[in-house]
């Protein structure tokens, strides 16, 4: 089953960038949770795909810039990762997802996110 988690990465920004905007940058991962590895540890790992980042903010709307900043910053890196399973305690199933494999979902997610 595929599941996502959304984990806050507001701290991996630049600190001026962030304050500017008064706001939190929240990343989502989609992840197969039927495939775990071991990376040289006893607890299992999931392998998470970055799907994107959303910009949570009460105070005001986000000018062009600042998001063509942001869009730029998620083209540049590569943020998939392993993470422990223990650590994903508040991951989600991926609502009516038609999709057979997990780049289909990510795709799935960029159409149509949840």
């Amino acid at each position: 089953m595929f599941r996502y988690i959304k984990i806050d990465e507001t701290e991996h920004w630049d600190e001026s960038f962030v304050k500017k905007l008064g706001c939190k940058l929240e990343a989502t991962y989609i992840f197969d949770d039927s495939v775990c590895t071991y990376c040289c540890e006893s607890t299992p790992s999931y392998f998470l795909r970055y799907a994107g980042t959303d910009i949570i903010t009460d105070a005001r709307e986000i000018n062009d810039q600042d998001y063509e900043n942001i869009l730029e910053s998620e083209s540049n890196c590569d943020n998939d990762h392993y993470q422990h399973c223990w650590r994903l305690t508040d991951c989600k199933p991926i609502p009516y997802n038609n999709a057979e494999t997990l780049d289909e979902t990510i795709e799935e997610f960029h159409a149509n996110p949840w």
